[in-house]
């Protein structure tokens, strides 16, 4: 009696699924896949045998023949986890190249731009059958940015170092990567530390290079940077376990703060924020808002207002040349 359609397809899934699992054991241990095709010598486990992304992490066991070569692989509770960050990197000037500005390049580079943008679109009309070369190409228009402290909003992350004859063994343990502390070593409320900005160049996510001037930040980031971070190495309820911090300002200096913690945040940290902005005058009209896992605290607003005066074209009515638009901004939706 032949089975009908869907008991044919649980066994044939059944089948196939018993055979993946039979041919994934017998990789991780070297026997033969079936019974009836045996092997006499142990499997060798060569660099085009190694899955990529455990090969990268662990490129010493590309050699390895013995049955433990593969052991950490074996599902998700034991793989064995990407290496650590690397220490902090510090520069003669303090910038990353990521946030370097170059000023007095300013108009070849924008030049590079403006060429490049002019062949896509020359290149567009042509593929499209259309051409448009010579006189009859409109001229490109060009509004220039500042040199420097063109950025509105920049994200860092928070590089932690403690002096361990000032912190206690404690119960709970430190995961943050950006963390120089032992894992078996937690603050007390008697230990500070000190706290840097940090950010990663392109192609490289391992290794943080320390900030200690941002020239792309507005002038508003700016001023808030160093007054914040030293607020951070005074207070520990601000420093605990912190992991980055995240700016956003405005053309009319409205600005928000955004700091996001490894560990639950409540009351305590309202109240040291709200010191904070009655001892500090920097921080007087500043917007605070603190995340960590399943938690939001909003001290003042969670938004800001943008506030744009747009010139006015020829068109426009000479007693009005300009205009002035408002938009909103909220935090984390931005």
């Amino acid at each position: 009696m032949r089975p009908s359609g869907p008991r044919l397809v649980r066994i044939l899934m059944t089948t196939l699924a018993v055979s993946s699992m039979r041919m994934a054991r017998c990789f991780l241990t070297h026997k033969a896949p079936f019974p009836h095709r045996t092997t006499t010598a142990p499997l060798q486990l060569s660099s085009d045998r190694v899955p990529n992304a455990f090969k990268s992490r662990h490129e010493t066991f590309s050699t390895r023949s013995d049955s433990t070569a593969l052991q950490g692989y074996r599902g998700k509770k034991n793989r064995i986890p990407r290496g650590p960050t690397k220490g902090m990197v510090c520069t003669a000037t303090g910038i990353p190249d990521v946030a370097q500005v170059h000023p007095e390049r300013y108009s070849e580079l924008l030049s590079e731009k403006v060429k490049l943008l002019e062949g896509m679109v020359r290149e567009a009309f042509a593929t499209d059958g259309t051409t448009n070369d010579g006189d009859d190409f409109p001229s490109t228009e060009l509004f220039e940015s500042e040199r420097d402290g063109f950025r509105m909003r920049a994200n860092f992350k928070l590089w932690r170092t403690y002096n361990d004859t000032e912190t206690d063994e404690a119960t709970a343990t430190t995961t943050n990567e950006t963390d120089e502390r032992p894992n078996n070593v937690t603050a007390t409320p008697q230990a500070k530390g000190n706290v840097d900005y940090v950010m990663f160049e392109r192609g490289d996510n391992r290794t943080p290079v320390q900030v200690r001037h941002y020239p792309m930040g507005s002038h508003r980031i700016q001023s808030l940077m160093d007054p914040l971070k030293r607020a951070l190495e005074s207070t520990f309820e601000l420093q605990h376990r912190v992991n980055d911090m995240r700016f956003l300002t405005t053309l009319s200096g409205q600005a928000l703060i955004t700091i996001t913690y490894n560990r639950p945040i409540g009351d305590e940290w309202i109240d040291a924020i709200t010191s904070l902005m009655e001892t500090e005058d920097v921080f007087r009209d500043v917007r605070f808002v603190g995340r960590s896992k399943g938690v939001k605290l909003v001290v003042v607003a969670d938004t800001l207002v943008e506030t744009l005066v747009i010139p006015g074209h020829e068109s426009s009515s000479s007693t009005n040349p300009t205009q002035t638009r408002h938009y909103k901004q909220t935090e984390g939706a931005f």
